[in-house]
Parts: C-alpha cells; sequence; structure tokens
C-alpha cells in the first residue's frame, strides 16, 4: 500500500502544477503529540512568498479533505524550499547561545507562545525550539538554544552564513494575549527568553 506522502503527492500533484508551481516534497510525521502534513513547492522564477503558500493551501484543502487519507488530527502546511540561513549569533555564556536566522515565511507568520523545528543538514536529527523573537518587516525568527546534546552543540559550531537544511514553522497554538487588561510576564533563566516575544506583543 502506499505511503500517506505518496497518495498525498498523486493527489495534489495536478492542483498544484494547475497554479503554477512544481510540487518539491511531500513529509508526514508524528512530532511530540501532534502530527505534522507538510507541502514543500517550487516556481521556475522568483521566490515562493507567503501569498503564493497561502494559495495553494487553500487550493488543495477541500481535495485533502475529501480524500480524508489522514485518519489523525494533524496541522497542514504549505512552505518553500527556500534556503534559511543564520546571519547573527551571540554566545550569552558558555551554554547559552542566541542565533538570528534568515526564514522570511515563517516570520510573517509567527506568534507568542510558538515554536519551530530545524534540522541542520541531512546527517542531524530535527529539534524543536520556541521562537524567543520575530521581525515579520526583517524577515528574521531568533531562538534561545542551551547546549545540551550532540545536535545543540553541532548547532553552536555554526557561524554566521550558514545555511540550515530544514527550517520549519511556525507550528503550536500561539499564546491566547486578546482582550488581556492587566499581564504580569514573568520568566526565569532561560524562560525569559520565552516570555519576551509575549511582554512584546502586549506592549
Amino acid at each position: 500500500m502506499a505511503s500517506i506522502e505518496e497518495r498525498v503527492e498523486t493527489l495534489v500533484k495536478n492542483a498544484i502544477e494547475g497554479l503554477g508551481y512544481q510540487l518539491y516534497d511531500v513529509q508526514y510525521a508524528k512530532e511530540g503529540r501532534d502530527y505534522f502534513l507538510r507541502i514543500f513547492i517550487e516556481k521556475e522564477e522568483g521566490t515562493i512568498s507567503l501569498e503564493d503558500c497561502e494559495k495553494v493551501n487553500n487550493s488543495i484543502e477541500e481535495l485533502l479533505d475529501k480524500a480524508d487519507y489522514i485518519k489523525e488530527q494533524y496541522f497542514s502546511e504549505v512552505s518553500s524550499t527556500g534556503i534559511e540561513k543564520i546571519i547573527r549569533k551571540e554566545n550569552l555564556n558558555t551554554s547559552v547561545f542566541l542565533m538570528e536566522i534568515e526564514a522570511p515565511l515563517v516570520a510573517k507568520k509567527a506568534q507568542p507562545g510558538q515554536f519551530i523545528i530545524l534540522r541542520i543538514d541531512e546527517k542531524g536529527e530535527r529539534v524543536p525550539f520556541t521562537i524567543s523573537d520575530y521581525d515579520a518587516e526583517k524577515g528574521t525568527v531568533t531562538i534561545v538554544v542551551q547546549v545540551v546534546g550532540k545536535t545543540t552543540r553541532d548547532l553552536q559550531k555554526c557561524e554566521v552564513g550558514t545555511e540550515l537544511l530544514d527550517f520549519v514553522g511556525p507550528l503550536g497554538v500561539p499564546t491566547d494575549l486578546e482582550n488581556k487588561k492587566r499581564v504580569a510576564v514573568i520568566g526565569g533563566g532561560l524562560g525569559t527568553a520565552i516570555a519576551y516575544p509575549q511582554a512584546k506583543k502586549l506592549k
């Protein structure tokens, strides 16, 4: 029997090409408690914009619902194969560092409380990191990382200009900050990195 990725690829390929794009890849995976369906697209000229992704997503959403290939509740995302790269790195202490990554599509949609999943290269593992800041106009996402294992050690060795193989997001449910009249945002240690975008949104 064909895999979910193969069935989805067959289902949406013609619709995507009919809009003037190319289907690059389909990924379906469980990450933590959640399932994610990711569809990557390309076009012959220019870069993929947020509007391109939304256009394709709106076109294939009904197809996916009618086909009902995926029985689990899942999050779907249409994204580009564009290269995300590190544009700023700052060591905060010997085991904690900050990285600002050029990722315009993620930055435009990011909200406080969400996270990204990155992979450095083909041999690396996919690891989640909370978004500690984002700039939609600049097209960047900032993460704060504590070195605790092989992937974070490898990431610490990456310098400005390093291109990341995967940088997927924003993922997760944003923090509910609507209609809040008086809020105390409290964070300690690395928790301040998580709290910062919430405080910034409320400003």
